[in-house]
């Protein structure tokens, strides 16, 4: 990486935030402004971050970044991508999210949006499934790039922009579910989430992928695969789930004075349990999470190690942070929340662990859908597994 490179774009772009004539501004800076690569693009947007400015605030700025540097972007892009591969099955479902995208466009030149309501809801519901491929980048590819390199933080942007295109989705799907549809705000909105997930895809395809497709190697990309299936392929046929490699559990015993259980027990009891367990250490780093038979939140062994401030979007960090912080401090040893998740009522919990002596180590979220039990009534005292079916 050219540090004086840098430190131009860097120039260059706080003048052109701070108002200067951006004419003036490209042909002093048009060697650096054209040339611009996948790799300075995410040095830049991780320096805002670490001089003190909010993800919120470069996300604001991002579209004018993007449209800057539009013509160095074009130059970048993956091709012979194995449809198969992890990168290649994001880049498939990004192509069939364009093909419903140039769709719809012909519906919203029409401006009916009354009389296509229908064709607009289909459209959103398709977009709720299609936000799989963004936890794939969430909670697979931004780890194991952070666990690379630390400029790597800036995915958060990112992140935050996923954030605001679910936050537009739910908002078109409560215009289009009103009584009287407001169409001069749908316009606006069904507008800004068009915009807003084309210019996603470019990110991806001209930034992200290229970078990755670069410093992951083809292992690393297999095991990324295998994990993808955790998720599932929206708007796209699955491909073959590839092998997984065979892990043997190793020998031993977990003893205590309330008695021992060998690791193949343990294991076994924590799938066995109807909770979603996630352990986050005294060092916030996640160090282990349970595999219930239908987990409520993804997990895959990309999040192991990863630093829980890493692991929630940026809108909401802040909370689990003075969380975690009141834990520690002995403040408080435990939280809860409940959501609301389709026809899933979810129960989150979380429990300050500590020691004999009171020393904090760690934190651990249990997660449930008490749908169930909190439709129960009366008693049951009689085995029968008909009426559980």
């Amino acid at each position: 990486m050219d540090a004086k490179r840098i430190d131009l774009l860097e120039h260059y772009l706080l003048r052109l935030n701070a108002g200067e004539d951006g004419l003036a501004l490209y042909h002093e800076y048009q060697t650096e402004i054209t040339s611009l690569t996948p790799d300075e693009t995410v040095e830049l947007m991780n320096n805002r971050l670490k001089k003190g400015e909010s993800v919120q605030s470069v996300l604001d700025k991002l579209e004018k970044f993007m449209h800057v540097f539009s013509q160095s972007h074009k130059q970048f892009g993956l091709t012979n991508l194995k449809n198969d591969s992890f990168l290649g099955t994001l880049h498939v479902e990004n192509e069939a999210l364009k093909r419903k995208l140039d769709d719809l466009r012909k519906v919203i030149l029409l401006h009916d949006y009354v009389g296509d309501q229908n064709v607009y809801l289909e459209f959103l519901n398709e977009l709720t499934c299609f936000n799989a491929h963004y936890l794939k980048k969430e909670n697979l590819l931004f780890p194991l790039l952070e666990s690379k390199q630390e400029r790597f933080a800036g995915l958060k942007i990112m992140w935050a922009l996923h954030d605001a295109i679910r936050t537009q989705i739910k908002k078109c799907r409560e215009l289009f579910q009103a009584e009287k549809p407001d169409e001069k705000t749908i316009d606006l909105q069904i507008g800004s989430l068009y915009f807003a997930l084309y210019g996603c895809i470019d990110k991806e395809e001209r930034i992200l992928f290229p970078i990755a497709n670069e410093i992951l190697s083809l292992e690393e990309m297999d095991s990324l695969l295998r994990e993808s299936f955790e998720y599932g392929f929206p708007l796209i046929e699955s491909p073959l789930q590839p092998k997984s490699g065979n892990y043997v559990l190793p020998e031993g015993n977990f003893k205590t004075d309330t008695g021992s259980l060998s690791n193949k027990e343990l294991l076994s009891i924590f799938s066995a349990l109807p909770v979603d367990l996630t352990f986050v250490d005294a060092n916030d780093k996640v160090r282990f999470f349970s595999k219930a038979k239908e987990r409520i939140f993804p997990r895959t062994a990309a999040i192991l190690g990863r630093d829980v401030r890493n692991c929630h979007p940026p809108g909401s960090v802040h909370v689990v942070l003075e969380m975690i912080d009141t834990f520690k401090k002995g403040i408080q040893d435990s939280a809860t929340f409940w959501i609301q998740m389709g026809d899933k009522f979810i129960l989150i919990q979380y429990f300050a662990l500590r020691d004999d002596t009171f020393n904090y180590l760690g934190t651990l979220e249990v997660s449930q859908n008490v749908s169930e039990i909190r439709s129960l009534e009366g008693q049951k005292r009689i085995l029968s597994w008909k009426e559980e079916k």
